[in-house]
């Protein structure tokens, strides 16, 4: 049979432990997607339009603040470029909004996430990039931005999943002893008692 068809196979045997197996994998993932925490970076910074911030081998740009009113809230969202060792990769729109029926406000993150970076990060320093408008600062009034770099944090969400894959594998009854058994061809009690001539 093929691989596939094997290893269900093989699984299928005792999927307890198979299952096993797999959650113990996962835990590793999660084990080396927290570790990946302690090389992450963080820096606040407070900046007005054509203000920048180099943070390891990544730059950003702020381009300006937008303002925006609807029915629900009134929103001020800034425009920020950023760019790695020197090639623009991607623009982020991190917003502050106030919302006018609760009179709250509320922040929403910019996120650039990078779904290859535990692939590259041994090479080339890759993140996950996290953007925050936390505001203006009262003395100034200067926008305040907090950036988070996570690098390997992919691995994280990898394997809570398979975590789960293995949970589910583990809950599936393994086949009976009687099944594994080979099946074996039995020949009718009248022919095994015929002599042959």
């Amino acid at each position: 049979s093929g691989w596939a068809a094997a290893t269900v196979e093989l699984t299928r045997r005792n999927t307890r432990r198979y299952g096993g197996y797999v959650i113990h994998f996962g835990v590793a993932l999660l084990f080396i997607g927290f570790v990946g925490n302690a090389l992450g970076a963080h820096e606040q910074f407070e900046a007005v339009a054509g203000d920048e911030l180099s943070l390891r081998n990544y730059r950003f740009v702020v381009r300006g603040l937008e303002e925006h009113e609807t029915p629900n809230h009134i929103s001020s969202r800034a425009r920020i470029d950023v760019f790695q060792d020197g090639r623009l990769l991607a623009t982020l729109f991190p917003e502050r909004r106030f919302y006018k029926a609760s009179q709250q406000p509320t922040t929403e993150v910019a996120i650039w996430p990078r779904l290859t970076e535990p692939l590259q990060f041994l090479r080339h320093f890759n993140a996950d990039i996290y953007v925050v408008f936390a505001g203006l600062a009262e003395d100034s009034g200067r926008a305040v931005f907090q950036i988070y770099l996570n690098p390997l944090v992919n691995l994280v969400w990898l394997g809570g999943a398979v975590m789960v894959l293995g949970t589910l594998i583990a809950l599936i009854p393994s086949k009976p002893p009687e099944a594994l058994r080979p099946a074996r061809r039995r020949a009718p009690a009248k022919e095994r008692d015929e002599v042959p001539a």
